[in-house]
Formats: C-alpha cells, structure tokens, sequence
C-alpha cells in the first residue's frame, strides 16, 4: 500500500488523494471482513457470558433475551464505537474545498467506507440466521444499497465527505443498542425503572432527530450547494454521485422516519412507567407518607359521606316513584279485569245497532221520498205564485200570450211530473222490499195521482 497526502499548494482547487493500489484494497477488505465475521461469531458466546438468560433453550435466540439478539446488538455498539471516529476525521480534513468534498480521499474516509461495507455485508446471513420480518426485511433492503453507493464510491475515490458525513446517523445506534442489551438482562424491568435508562431513551429520541431526520436533509442540501455554485468542479460526477449517493440518503431517511414514530412512544413509555416496587415501599414507610395517607383517606372519606346522603335521597326517590307505580300498576290490573264484561256489553250493543241500523234504512229512504214530494209542491207553488204575480203586474192583460204560457206551464208540469212520478215509482220499488212499507206505497201513489188531476 502507498500512502502519499498530495497538496499541491499552488493548485486551485485544494485537492487531497490517498491512492491506494487495488491489490492492497483488496487485502485490507479481507481482512475487514474477517474480523467482522469472527467478531459477530465470537459475540455469541460473550453474550452467554454477559446474560444468563440467553442460555435459556426455550427462550427465541434472535428476538429479545436470545442469544443472537444479544450478540447482534453488542457488534451493532462496537461498530458504532469505531465508525464515528473515522467519520469526524473524514470530514475534518475534506471539508477544505468542494473539490476535496466531492473527489478527495484519505485513509480515515478509506477505514470508514470498508468497515461499513464489511460490516454490513456480514451482518446479511446474521440476519436471516435471526429470522426475517418486517423491519429485518426494510434492514436488508438498507444494507445492500449502503453496500453498493458506499462500495462505489470506494473503488472510485469519489464522494469520501459526503459518506462521511451521512456516516454520523451511527450515533444513534449507541444508545439504540445500549436499549437492546437491557432487553437481554434478567432484571430488565428493574433496569428499565432506573434513571440511566431513561436517560439513554431520551438520547436515543434526541439522537435519532438530529443524526438522522436533520442531519440527511442538511447533507443533501449541502451536496446540491455545491453542485449548484460549483458546477466546473461537480461536472466531472458520474451516476454515483448524481443519482445513487441521493437516492440513497433520501430511503434512509424515510426508513428512519418511519422507525422514529416506535422510538418515540418506547421513550414516552419509559417516562411513564409504573414506580419500581422497592422505591415504592420505601416512600410508603416514611411518616411523611403515612401523614399523606391518612389525610387521603380523610378527604376520601368526606367525598363519599356526600356521595352516600345524595344516594340516600335519590334512593328515598326511587321508593316513592316505585310505590306510584305500583298503585297504578294494581288500578290498571282492576280496569283489565272489567275488559270481559266490557266486551260482552260492547257486543250486544253492536247487535243492537245493527238491527236498528236495518230498520233506520226503510226509514230514511221513506223520508227522502216525503221531502223530494215537498220540494216538487214548494216549486210548483212558488213557481205559480210568481205566474200569478207577473200576470196580475201586467196593465194591459194578453188573453193569448197568457194562454199560451199556460198551455206551456201545463206541458212542462205534466213532463216534470211524469219524470217525478217515474222516480217515486223506482223508489217504492227498492222499498217494497219491506212487507210493511208496500201499503204506505200505494197510498202515496194513489196521492200522487190525486194531486195530478186537481192539477
């Protein structure tokens, strides 16, 4: 491996290259691969020395209290432990130009990109050696393209800076792994009461905003910057730079907006979790404890007496409604027992009207007769009374024209008499259905004729 720093000092813009022979890359990521390999292996037995309660066989080895779980989530706090030094010295000696932050490298940029490569690449088979599901699945899919834009920009030297720079989201997984490992502890739920643990969640929900929901944002923004303002340096980027590195920090990021919404209700849980038993009982054996106490059940007491004399009366209440109702009730049950003879009276009286309705028929059809015979005399009266009259206004008499309208009045009564005595005729017809209505029939027909030749 040859190692020179080249800073040319008379050359605008500062570039900074470690070259590196790809014999001896290729040496060095065998070598990254075999320590994350023998590290995740060996992290196995540590884990059953660190938690008893991994040896159990009963217990699920990659969900929590298992062994791979607990070995997975020690190899996630050593990577994290050793990235982030090699982070900040990547962008403490690229962040000179934009042509160092696009195309410069250095040998911590080249440590970080290979342990981050090869660390994700063993962590593939442990991961379905611990059991896919749904987030180990979304894991999985973030490995590979880490795997590839990083891997890439590792075999281009290009890109170093904002690798690194993306690379400080691992501060998160510290504290991230330190919740794993208590997951693994006997006494995890006396370990979840202390105040170190809190303290840790509430890192991890404050980590995991600023390393990770404002820290891509602010890298892609930078990135495009310099794109923008230095196109002359930035034109020489291939698809790595363009597409991948962008697309990339923009999944993760959704990836880690996605997980934030469990981290943050774990931290809300955590601060309103019950108080430890221990703690407990020592606040409840002061006297200051037992004064509060007592006063509670003072007030308690005073609050229910209250309660108790409203229920009381609401009580005394419901007595009184209840022996309302029971009176009404027994008045009821005495009318239902006259609902029978109520019955059997209502029936005899629907007989009687009936039959009283079959007799009030011949009655009233006899009565219609008497006043059709009414109305045709009140007419024919008026009508000659008004003849009369207007004759007797005239002053000079018309013996013809009087004739005239006589022998017209006389033919006009005759038609209107027949048609009434054709009426009458039908109507003692559909009333001789009765035996004793056939005289009174025949008399007032034979009055009817009378009538007639009077007239």
């Amino acid at each position: 491996m040859e190692g020179a720093m080249d800073v040319p000092a008379d050359a605008y813009p500062l570039q900074i290259r470690y070259n590196m022979q790809n014999a001896e890359l290729l040496r060095l990521t065998m070598i990254y691969i075999g320590i994350c390999f023998i590290g995740q292996i060996v992290a196995i037995p540590l884990s059953w020395l660190l938690f008893p309660r991994t040896r159990d066989p009963k217990q699920a080895r990659g969900e929590p209290g298992g062994d791979l779980w607990a070995a997975d989530a020690i190899c996630l706090l050593l990577f994290s432990i050793s990235l982030l030094p090699s982070a900040f010295g990547s962008i403490q000696i690229l962040s000179t130009s934009v042509d160092a932050r696009w195309n410069g490298t250095c040998w911590s940029s080249i440590h970080g990109c290979l342990l981050l490569c090869t660390r994700l690449f063993c962590h593939i088979p442990f991961l379905f050696w611990k059991g896919m599901n749904a987030s180990r699945k979304r894991i999985l899919v973030h490995h590979v393209m880490v795997i590839l834009v990083y891997g890439t920009g590792l075999l281009k030297g290009s890109m170093h800076f904002w690798g690194a720079a993306a690379g400080l989201c691992e501060f998160s997984n510290m504290f991230l792994a330190n919740i794993e490992l208590v997951k693994c502890c006997s006494n995890m739920h006396q370990l979840k009461q202390s105040f170190l643990y809190k303290l840790n969640s509430a890192m991890l929900s404050l980590a995991y905003i600023c390393c990770r929901l404002v820290l891509f944002p602010a890298v892609l923004a930078a990135l495009l910057t310099d794109a923008y303002t230095h196109p002359e340096l930035t034109v020489r980027s291939s698809m790595v730079e363009w597409v991948m590195m962008p697309m990339s920090i923009c999944c993760v990021w959704g990836m880690s907006a996605f997980e934030f919404r469990n981290i943050f209700e774990g931290t809300f849980k955590d601060f309103n979790s019950d108080v430890p038993e221990e703690t407990a009982a020592l606040w409840v054996g002061t006297p200051y404890a037992a004064w509060i106490e007592k006063d509670v059940q003072r007030r308690y007491a005073k609050e229910n007496l209250t309660k108790l004399k409203e229920l009381e009366h609401k009580l005394d209440n419901e007595v009184q409604r209840r022996e309302a109702v029971e009176t009404e009730l027994q008045e009821t049950q005495e009318r239902l027992k006259k609902i029978p003879e109520l019955e059997e009276a209502l029936t005899k009286q629907k007989l009687l009207l009936l039959k009283q309705v079959q007799k009030g028929v011949a009655a009233v059809q006899l009565g219609n007769m008497h006043a059709v015979c009414r109305d045709i005399l009140f007419e024919w009266r008026r009508f000659t009374t008004a003849s009369i009259i207007d004759r007797l206004r005239r002053k000079v008499p018309d013996v013809g024209r009087c004739q005239f309208e006589m022998v017209q009045l006389q033919e006009e009564a005759n038609e209107h008499l027949k048609a009434i005595q054709l009426q009458m005729l039908n109507t003692v017809a559909r009333a001789s259905q009765c035996k004793w209505m056939h005289r009174a029939a025949f008399i007032l027909a034979d009055h009817v004729f009378q009538t007639k030749r009077r007239m």
